[in-house]
């Protein structure tokens, strides 16, 4: 989404249209030395291309949806992600009152691959505090207040953002987070011994471990020779935007990713290995900790069959958390909210409709669903009340009613005191699962919108 008032990014993004997957010819053009022989193996580029401008460690992508006066989220992806992680947030959220931003982390996705740095703080929580710090003054929105929410590895730094601007976060979400991940592997315990390696890993790939999985199409007007078909692939000769061949074939979207990985962004092996042994994966206990005690508003939320962050680190969590809610979906893994969206989404969309500096038990009932997972149809939704206590203070789930008196997400908000959520109506994003999903009236008196998935609610 663009908006006129936004700074100018400097990536010819006139020529091209922001949010898909660039073609070959404007990688070329940007910079990217593509391999004959991967450009006659039709490889694509993996990753959507959003905005871009240039950050102190090379460009930053990033992604920002939703009305530039609406409550601001800022996103953190895991590790090997992108910010296109957040789509369905961004769809969903932006038209219910909130503007949210993603970004491609360095290392990741079309953002930058800085060199690792043995000596310093690179791929470090500071460092993707400072890039994160770097999106917000790019779009102009320092100062302004936001609430945060990290999945996996991006829980970590968006705890470390919030240590760092404990006056901006207002709310704090965190999905699948490590950082308490149980034993850390010997292999990665070594990776820190022997880290002054790390700069040198893109020089121990080779071409030829790929040379029986990809084949390289013959043009139809020069056909090559065995002798010259492997001398390209040996030499992984560049090409410029003319020498693109028209013939193609079609390469896995596994492979190709995993090609494009290692033999065009260079630094990426160099760049995860970093982030492997920089990043407090295995050690954000203390991090934790500190953030927790500031009784922050936080969602915490696992899947039950998670063997990479598993559950069992969600009863430490909530006791770090002072003022947090945990949910354990059943039948989901570290992947909860690709396999989950509708019942992830949902949930996050009526906990940042929370008002700041509550308590996070009193509202446990009223959120779409309870501490297992399960859906609470909007007849049994409760404020006051939690899955662990006795009801203090119950006030049933208002009715449907009237939808009328809403303002339709092409509204602006009336005033910074009334609840950011709108009705969907027709303004559903296209995913089909999504549909499912509406808000009812508010609640008068503290201004909590109530937020029914149709898809439990008629089951």
């Amino acid at each position: 989404m663009s908006d006129s008032n936004e700074p100018n990014d400097v990536d010819g993004t006139s020529s091209f249209e922001a949010g898909t997957e660039p073609s070959i010819e404007w990688c070329l053009e940007n910079g990217y030395k593509i391999p004959k022989w991967l450009l006659k193996c039709n490889i694509k580029c993996p990753y959507v291309k959003g905005r871009i401008f240039n950050g102190k460690y090379g460009p930053i992508n990033y992604s920002v949806v939703g009305d530039p006066s609406a409550s601001l989220v800022l996103t953190f992806h895991g590790y090997n992600a992108t910010h296109t992680t957040f789509s369905i947030y961004q769809s969903v959220l932006s038209k219910n009152g909130f503007r949210v931003i993603s970004f491609d982390l360095y290392g990741h996705g079309l953002s930058g691959y800085p060199k690792y740095k043995v000596f310093g703080n690179t791929f470090s929580s500071k460092y993707y505090v400072d890039q994160a710090d770097e999106v917000i003054d790019h779009l102009g929105y320092t100062g302004r207040k936001l609430s945060v929410i990290g999945m996996s590895m991006g829980a970590c730094i968006a705890a470390s953002y919030c240590e760092t601007h404990p006056d901006l976060v207002e709310k704090i979400i965190l999905i699948s987070p490590a950082g308490l991940i149980p034993k850390k592997p010997m292999r990665v315990v070594f990776l820190k011994y022997i880290q002054c390696c790390i700069p040198c890993t893109p020089l121990c790939v080779s071409k030829c471990c790929f040379s029986g999985r990809v084949t390289t199409p013959k043009s139809k007007s020069n056909r090559e020779s065995p002798e010259s078909s492997q001398e390209s692939l040996e030499t992984g000769e560049c090409v410029s935007v003319d020498e693109v061949s028209g013939e193609s074939t079609e390469l896995n979207p596994m492979l190709n990713r995993m090609l494009w990985t290692l033999f065009v962004t260079r630094r990426a092996i160099s760049n995860l290995l970093g982030i492997v042994n920089r990043m407090p994966l295995w050690s954000s206990r203390e991090l934790y900790r500190r953030v927790g005690g500031m009784g922050k508003l936080t969602l915490i939320l696992f899947g039950d069959s998670d063997t990479l962050t598993p559950p069992e680190c969600a009863d430490e969590l909530s006791r770090l958390f002072t003022n947090s809610h945990t949910i354990i979906f059943s039948n989901s893994d570290h992947l909860l909210s690709f396999k989950k969206p509708l019942q992830v989404v949902s949930t996050c969309l009526s906990f940042l409709g929370i008002p700041n500096q509550e308590n996070a038990q009193n509202y446990t009932r009223w959120l779409p669903f309870d501490c297992n997972g399960v859906y609470i149809p909007k007849s049994r939704r409760e404020l006051g009340h939690s899955d662990e206590t006795e009801l203090t203070h119950n006030v049933s789930a208002p009715s449907l009613g009237s939808l009328t008196n809403h303002a339709l997400p092409d509204e602006p908000p009336k005033s910074s005191t009334t609840s950011p959520f709108k009705i969907f109506r027709d303004y559903l994003p296209p995913d089909r699962t999504i549909k499912q999903l509406s808000l009812t009236e508010e609640y008068p008196r503290k201004k909590v919108p109530l937020v029914v998935v149709k898809q439990f609610e008629n089951s």
